[in-house]
């Protein structure tokens, strides 16, 4: 049986240089650094962090329930080197050149790297349960949809078209697609891959029916914030209401299979866990409550608020989640990765707070001093914790079950 520990450290070592450019970055904001673009260093965080550490754990995962009885076959094992050195030269060109050409070319080749993973779950996606199935399935189109967003940003940059809305409006359809349609889509259909017993139930399955449907007309919240066509505003309360909707649907199905495992879990993926799912919750009552016109133009008039919300998926609901996945099989867990992951979680969530705080002092006019030296501080604490997790999994053996 294939050892697959050499996957999950390269993970954590793309998280690792994830958080390290959100250091810089919080470093560019308060600190001259003429060395270096802001808009450069952000393209190349931002995407890193979607493609090298999400994108690249998530499609591992797949791949591993689906060969976990014969391991990867020797093109899987081509397509995942592949996919991780296109995204790690996706840094340097990205920091050197920000959207031009060379950066466009790797941009071009993981689009047809995702084309050729929705191509080869179509061929497999049937050994697998319904439940898992239809979430993965989603999740894969949202992933393709998402480019859309990426191509036209890449050619209104390119050529100098269009105006500030036109790009907002092409980069929040990546964003939208890829947070509530890939990322967390794929996430729960893994969960339900691995446990299926109280996913295969009819209201699971057609609350997960349901957050695609929703996720798929939430774009109208795009165009909402810019164009504001009245038909679009009744639209946005029915997504809002069906994102609701969906917490009591699917929200039963996963309290009862995280009842059934916990026993089996060490308390830090426990915590982890605990922490993704009340992310989860208040996550849908913040997109539900964006769906209000006035809600929604006062969180992107704030450029605090709509980071804080960015983060709120990809730290605490997608990191800890993949942290947990991580951690949930090992055959021991070390106090030095317990507390590397606790240092982890501090920072995330002292950042949260923070951006939280930022936001809402700027709603109310007040004024939080010194918040820019404290988010530096919350980003170093981020990436120590990860570089310590990344040490610390050297010497800690993995099984062959995720």
């Amino acid at each position: 049986m294939e050892s697959y520990s050499k996957y999950l450290r390269q993970g954590l070592l793309n998280l690792a240089v994830v958080a390290m450019l959100g250091f810089l970055l919080r470093l560019k904001l308060s600190f001259p650094m003429p060395w270096i673009e802001h808009k450069n260093l952000l393209n190349a965080h931002s995407h890193f962090a979607f493609m090298g550490w999400v994108g690249y754990m998530l499609l591992f995962y797949v791949l591993k329930i689906t060969f976990i009885s014969k391991g990867f076959s020797r093109n899987v094992q081509k397509y995942l080197k592949i996919y991780q050195w296109n995204v790690w030269l996706m840094v340097p060109l990205f920091l050197a050149f920000g959207y031009a050409w060379p950066g466009m070319i790797l941009l071009g080749i993981h689009i047809g790297l995702s084309i050729w993973f929705a191509i080869w779950w179509l061929k497999n996606r049937r050994t697998h349960p319904l439940a898992g199935r239809i979430a993965v399935d989603m999740a894969t189109a949202f992933n393709l949809l998402s480019f859309i967003g990426t191509l036209a940003l890449a050619v209104l940059k390119a050529y100098a078209l269009g105006n500030a809305y036109d790009k907002q409006n092409a980069l929040y359809v990546f964003l939208h697609y890829q947070y509530n349609g890939f990322f967390l889509l794929m996430c729960l259909g893994i969960f339900a891959i691995k446990y299926p017993k109280h996913f295969e139930s009819r209201s699971a399955i057609l609350g997960i029916r349901m957050y695609g449907a929703a996720v798929l007309l939430g774009i109208g919240l795009v165009w909402l914030m810019w164009h504001k066509p009245i038909w679009l505003t009744g639209l946005n309360y029915a997504v809002g209401v069906g994102i609701l909707t969906t917490i009591f649907l699917i929200g039963p199905a996963v309290m009862k299979t995280y009842r059934d495992i916990k026993t089996q879990l060490p308390f830090i993926v426990r915590l982890l866990w605990s922490l993704s799912l009340f992310g989860c919750i208040l996550k849908a009552v913040l997109q539900a409550a964006s769906a209000i016109p006035a809600v929604g133009y006062m969180v992107y008039e704030h450029r605090s608020i709509a980071i804080g919300y960015l983060h709120l998926v990809f730290l605490i609901i997608i990191t800890f989640y993949l942290l947990g996945l991580i951690l949930a099989y090992s055959q021991k867990v070390s106090k030095a990765t317990v507390t590397a992951v606790i240092l982890f979680i501090i920072g995330a969530l002292m950042n949260e707070v923070l951006l939280a705080l930022q936001g809402l002092g700027a709603i109310v006019h007040l004024v939080i001093h010194h918040t820019d030296i404290w988010l530096i501080g919350i980003a170093a604490l981020m990436f120590l914790g990860l570089l310590c997790l990344r040490l610390t999994m050297n010497s800690n053996k993995k099984t062959d079950t995720i």
